[in-house]
C-alpha cells in the first residue's frame, strides 16, 4: 500500500510540473536582446581620466557549437557604455583583438590617492594600451549560461583594485608613464587584466556589481568549467520531493509528458487493485 501511494504521489507531483524541452542545445531565444554594460576596474592610488575597450569579434556559442552569434564592439565602448548582447542558451563568450586602454592620474601620496583632493597634487599621468588576442569566458559548468531577453548584464574587465599605482612608483620619474605593447611590462599586464574579466548578472540594472550580485557567482569567466553535478539527490529539494526542474529534466523524453501520464496510469491501476 505505501508502494502503491508511493507511486502515486510521484506521478501526481510530476503532473503538476509544467513539461519543458530546454536542452541548452536547442532553441535559441528569439526576442528582445540583453543589455550589458561595460565596466573597467580603476586602479587604485589614480584618478580615472578616459577607459575604453574595442574587440574585432565579440562571438557566442552554444554549447553545441552549432548556433553562434555576434556583436560589433570594432568601433568602441567607453566605460559605463551600453551594448546588446544576443539572448539564448550559451556555453562560450569569446573576445578577439581586444585593444583596452586606461588613462589615468596619479597623485603625489599626500592626499588618499585618488586625485579628487585639495592636497593632492598630481604629479604623473598613466596610460596603459593593452592588446590581448583572445578573451574567453565560459559558464560555471559545461550546461553553460542563459542570456534573458531584456535582462541586464555587466562585463566587468577586473574590478576596482585589480591594479595599484605603487606597483609603477620607482617609474615615476618624469610626468608621464605609458605602457604599450612591447614593453616589458604589458603582457603581465596584459594577463592580469584578462584573467578578471568576468560577465556578471546585474539584477538591479545598477551598471555596476554590488556585494550581493558577486556572492550570487558568475555567469561566464576565464576559470574552466566543471561538469554539473550528478549526485543521488539531484531530482530532490531540500524536502527530499522531486523538484519541477530536474523532474523535467529526467523525463524529458518527450515533449507532450507521455512518461508523466504513464506513472499517473499505474498509479491508478495499483490504487484500484489494492482496494479491490
Amino acid at each position: 500500500m505505501k508502494r502503491a501511494s508511493f507511486l502515486f504521489l510521484s506521478a501526481a507531483v510530476l503532473a503538476g510540473c509544467p513539461t519543458t524541452n530546454e536542452d541548452p542545445d536547442e532553441g535559441i531565444y528569439v526576442g528582445n536582446p540583453g543589455v550589458t554594460a561595460l565596466r573597467i576596474g580603476a586602479i587604485d592610488g589614480t584618478d580615472v581620466v578616459d577607459q575604453g575597450f574595442s574587440a574585432e569579434e565579440f562571438t557566442l556559442t552554444s554549447c553545441d557549437g552549432e548556433h553562434t552569434d555576434s556583436v560589433d564592439l570594432s568601433e568602441g565602448l567607453m566605460d559605463g557604455d551600453e551594448f546588446d548582447i544576443p539572448s539564448g542558451p550559451w556555453c562560450s563568450v569569446t573576445a578577439t583583438g581586444v585593444t583596452v586602454v586606461i588613462d589615468a592620474e596619479v597623485g603625489d601620496g599626500n592626499g588618499d590617492g585618488d586625485g579628487d583632493d585639495d592636497d593632492d597634487d598630481n604629479f604623473g599621468f598613466l596610460t596603459l594600451w593593452l592588446e590581448l588576442d583572445e578573451v574567453e569566458l565560459t559558464g560555471a559548468t559545461t550546461d553553460g549560461f542563459s542570456v534573458e531577453a531584456d535582462g541586464t548584464y555587466v562585463l566587468e574587465l577586473a574590478p576596482d583594485g585589480w591594479l595599484d599605482v605603487d606597483d609603477f612608483e620607482d617609474d615615476f620619474e618624469f610626468d608621464e608613464l605609458e605602457i604599450v605593447p612591447g614593453d616589458e611590462e604589458h603582457d603581465v599586464l596584459a594577463d592580469l587584466l584578462r584573467d578578471q574579466t568576468v560577465l556578471w548578472s546585474d539584477a538591479d540594472a545598477s551598471g555596476d556589481i554590488d556585494t550581493e550580485e558577486r556572492a550570487d557567482g558568475s555567469l561566464a569567466d576565464t576559470d574552466e568549467p566543471v561538469a554539473p553535478s550528478d549526485g543521488d539527490d539531484d531530482n530532490a529539494d531540500s524536502d527530499g520531493v522531486p523538484s519541477c526542474a530536474n523532474a523535467n529534466s529526467s523525463f524529458a523524453g518527450s515533449s507532450n509528458g507521455f512518461p508523466v501520464a504513464l506513472l499517473l496510469m499505474i498509479g491508478f491501476a495499483l490504487r484500484r487493485r489494492l482496494r479491490g
